[in-house]
């Protein structure tokens, strides 16, 4: 999904992404007024609050600070992403974190789990390609969404790792409301790239595509 902003909104989606990349986290509403030579708080909540709007952003019921900014989680997820400067961020997905190094053009280790077993996996993501992952089956599990309303809360808890095409298929059986497809860890990581490749220059993604 690419979501056209306007400029002041362009630029705050873009100031609230580098506070992620900087920090591991959504800025503070003092910082957006800061940033914006806000007369207060309640302006900079305006301003926020148009932003959401787009869809560029998302916030969870009753949350003042931005919960999800794709790639981004404000809140814990499996899904957690160290970046070459050392700042660690939770990304809303697995396509997400296999993404996070392209919008960065940065190195990135990722841990995670397999959704079916909880076992613990780990990319590795080095010059654009995948230097190392474990276990050895690593995939990438998905529910595709034909409209994506709201996808940090309706495609985003449904993309994960898992270790192997038989825990994905176990996972599957169990869950049959759901219909799971499947990408390889290459597959991926293409999506990931094709998604958030360009998201630092200015357009807006998530994993809908």
């Amino acid at each position: 999904m690419k979501v056209m902003l306007t400029d002041r909104l362009a630029e705050l989606h873009q100031f609230i992404l580098q506070s992620f990349v900087a920090t591991g986290h959504s800025p503070e509403l003092s910082d957006i007024q800061k940033r914006f030579s806000l007369d207060g708080e309640d302006d900079a909540e305006q301003l926020l609050s148009e932003l959401e709007q787009t869809k560029a952003i998302h916030r969870n019921p009753g949350d003042v600070l931005v919960t999800h900014a794709y790639p981004f989680s404000n809140e814990p997820t499996p899904h957690l992403v160290t970046l070459a400067s050392g700042v660690q961020v939770n990304s809303m997905c697995a396509v997400d974190a296999l993404g996070i190094p392209f919008m960065l053009k940065t190195d990135a280790e990722i841990k995670s789990e397999c959704l079916e077993c909880q076992q613990s996996v780990h990319v590795n993501v080095k010059d654009g390609k995948i230097a190392d992952h474990g276990p050895d089956d690593l995939m990438v599990g998905y529910v595709p969404m034909g409209s994506c309303s709201s996808p940090a809360t309706e495609q985003c808890p449904h993309i994960n790792f898992f270790c192997s095409q038989k825990h994905l298929d176990a996972w599957a059986k169990n869950n049959p409301e759901h219909e799971l497809k499947f990408l390889t860890l290459e597959e991926g990581l293409k999506q990931g790239e094709n998604i958030f490749g360009s998201l630092m220059s200015g357009s807006s993604g998530s994993c809908c595509g």
